[in-house]
């Protein structure tokens, strides 16, 4: 976070910029809105720089020089890649991270940071997977007994799979059920009875609401498919990734999906508290406590901030603007979140924005703190952001309504 000493409110210039959805709270109104359900600022912000934030402070301007090379290069686990998913992301434990310093790898799989932020895709082993290809297929009709009824409801196994929607016809006792292409099978002239079928499987379910034909035979008929061909084909891997320096969080892709459930280590480098190269630098004096980072926890449209030297300011979101919806059919989310806020307790208040914006992948935290009678402008930088029901189909950093 920067934190520098300055008497201006904040200057929210990106909230009139954004087009789409708005959501306003009021005094009056305890009110929110379901279509923000999906809206998740939740999370440790890190310092973009560390500063000290004082009721009572002096400054001198001084010239620090410290050495480039001051860095600790280290390893962690950085959870699991799920079999059959496109993605996974997580955090390093230490920030500050040293550009082009870090790799992840999964599965015999590596992403390299390329030193500006984007983790490059290899595959050390072919570039390759192999899959098959079951494009050709013929349609095989089909009539068996399936067994006997037993019960008011019951399933019944079919002996082939990947079955035509629309061609089932099941009798039992007198009883005619037919196919609706749906996965229904209703019954002929009444509705006492009621069944479904799982085409991919290939198996039929029976429900009988009064009396049933105990003891009856189950005859179906029906048309499945057959392959007539299965083709090795191989499909060349491909990948991409991101890392941002200052929080370490990272998002890796591989297209087609990782092919079996494997461990993620993540190795990086990060500067030494008070890094970096010479430059000039403002020297601030105190006596209260340092600030680096602050935790923001969401609940609908309440909001509680804690800063790491324990002040904690609760309030809500004054104002949400969203843009950039996806997808109007399957309601993919959309990619840019500006949500304005005021928090405070007895004798402090921070008013300001939180950030989301698909072009970096991260929450960002932009404000204004007043303490007493001082001001600070206060910028941090938040984790990566994914919220999916289906992580497997989206790119990083996108959310969904």
């Amino acid at each position: 976070m920067t934190v520098k000493k300055s008497t201006l409110a904040l200057a929210t210039a990106l909230a009139a910029c954004f087009v789409g959805c708005e959501w306003t709270g009021s005094a009056e109104s305890d009110s929110w809105s379901s279509a923000y359900d999906a809206m998740n600022f939740s999370g440790t912000y890190r310092a973009v720089t560390t500063a000290t934030s004082l009721q009572s402070t002096t400054t001198e301007e001084t010239t620090t020089t410290t050495s480039s090379d001051s860095f600790t290069s280290t390893s962690q686990l950085g959870g699991s890649f799920a079999k059959g998913a496109n993605i996974a992301q997580g955090q390093t434990a230490k920030g500050n991270i040293v550009p082009g310093s870090v790799q992840v790898s999964a599965g015999g799989f590596v992403w390299n940071d390329d030193g500006s932020g984007s983790l490059v895709f290899t595959n050390p082993n072919s570039g390759s997977q192999a899959q098959t290809d079951d494009s050709s297929y013929s349609v095989v009709p089909k009539q068996e007994s399936v067994g006997t009824v037993s019960s008011r409801s019951q399933e019944y196994p079919l002996s082939g799979t990947d079955v035509v929607p629309g061609s089932v016809v099941v009798q039992a006792g007198g009883y005619t059920f037919k196919d609706d292409g749906s996965g229904n099978l209703n019954l002929n002239g009444g509705n006492t009875a009621s069944g479904t079928v799982a085409y991919d499987s290939g198996s039929i379910t029976l429900t009988f609401s009064g009396s049933y034909p105990n003891g009856s035979a189950v005859t179906a008929s029906y048309k499945y498919m057959v392959s007539d061909s299965t083709q090795v084909v191989t499909t060349t891997l491909t990948g991409s990734g991101k890392v941002q320096y200052t929080s370490g969080a990272w998002s890796v892709q591989i297209n087609p999906a990782m092919p079996q459930d494997c461990a993620i280590t993540v190795r990086y480098s990060y500067y030494d508290e008070n890094s970096g190269s010479t430059a000039t630098t403002t020297t601030i004096t105190t006596t209260g406590n340092e600030v680096t980072a602050l935790t923001v926890q969401q609940s609908g449209q309440n909001l509680t901030i804690t800063l790491n030297n324990g002040i904690v300011m609760s309030g809500k979101f004054t104002n949400v603007q969203q843009t950039g919806k996806v997808n109007q059919d399957t309601n993919a989310g959309y990619n840019t979140y500006n949500a304005q806020f005021q928090v405070q307790s007895t004798d402090t208040k921070m008013v300001g924005s939180l950030n989301y914006d698909l072009s970096n992948g991260y929450r960002m935290l932009n404000g204004t703190w007043t303490w007493g009678k001082s001001s600070y402008d206060v910028q941090a930088a938040g984790p990566a952001w994914l919220n999916s029901a289906d992580q497997s189909t989206l790119s990083p950093g996108v959310i969904t309504k």
